[in-house]
């Protein structure tokens, strides 16, 4: 029988792929551990079917080459039975490597989506709550996101990037306009415009875009009350109509 650490190569191969690609990462990152631990023991065993049919192909096909892997392999690991568990243990990182390459390198088709934002992106819309997902939605189509805070301040804003799993209780916006709500008629008075500091900047030529604006206000999740799209004709109508009821 085979030293149980070997057993537990393909189980070790699985989770460092789960653990190098930054989709899967963020999306196991929002589940619980038991997911983690079952995910990395059926990956485990797909790789070592991977491994051992791999194997058995070059070895038909070419039986020096797989001498020659041997001869770099550590001795333990030289016959077939605990060779598979090896291989499958490096495939592990290196599927891992290539898949974060290549969701990389997509990535540059979505200028939304730099770097690993759009592994973040993929995991909101597999594993992300309601919430997550409108501001995912937002983020991909600049929309503009109206957040009621409970201080009763309110911002209207882009949001300026998607966090990781890990900093999921924070959300990071451009703000446009921002007031606060009147506590007891919850009317909507805006009292600070922030476009025209973005149109000076971009005037001057120091930035090309409102989305290169280093400016961002940080507003933790627990400290919102109500959030939803931004539509200023909408807006309007409902002011409009609460200056009425009040008058």
């Amino acid at each position: 029988m085979p030293p149980f650490d070997i057993l537990l190569l393909p189980l070790i191969g699985g989770y460092l792929f789960l653990l190098i690609y930054p989709f899967a990462r963020f999306a196991h990152q929002r589940l619980d551990r038991q997911r983690l631990l079952f995910h990395s023991i059926v990956l485990g065993l797909v790789l070592a079917i991977i491994s051992f049919v791999l194997r058995d192909f070059l070895e038909a096909r070419n039986p020096e080459l797989i001498k020659g892997v041997q001869k770099v392999m550590p001795e333990r690991f030289r016959n077939k039975g605990l060779g598979t568990p090896f291989v499958a243990f490096n495939l592990g990182w290196i599927l891992g490597i290539l898949f974060w390459t290549a969701t990389f390198m997509a990535a540059r088709f979505f200028p939304r989506l730099k770097g690993n934002s759009l592994s973040a992106y993929l995991a909101i819309k597999i594993t992300g709550d309601d919430f997550d997902k409108m501001f995912a939605e937002a983020f991909i189509k600049k929309e503009m996101m109206q957040i009621t805070l409970r201080n009763n301040k309110v911002y209207v804003g882009y949001i300026k990037k998607l966090a990781p799993p890990t900093q999921a209780n924070q959300l990071t916006i451009l703000p446009v306009i921002s007031g606060y709500r009147e506590a007891e008629t919850k009317k909507i008075n805006f009292i600070t415009e922030y476009l025209s500091i973005y149109q000076k900047y971009i005037g001057t030529g120091q930035i090309t875009a409102i989305d290169d604006m280093e400016m961002q206000i940080l507003i933790l999740r627990d400290e919102i009350i109500t959030v939803n799209k931004f539509h200023t004709d909408v807006f309007d109508s409902f002011q409009n109509d609460m200056d009425l009821h009040n008058g």
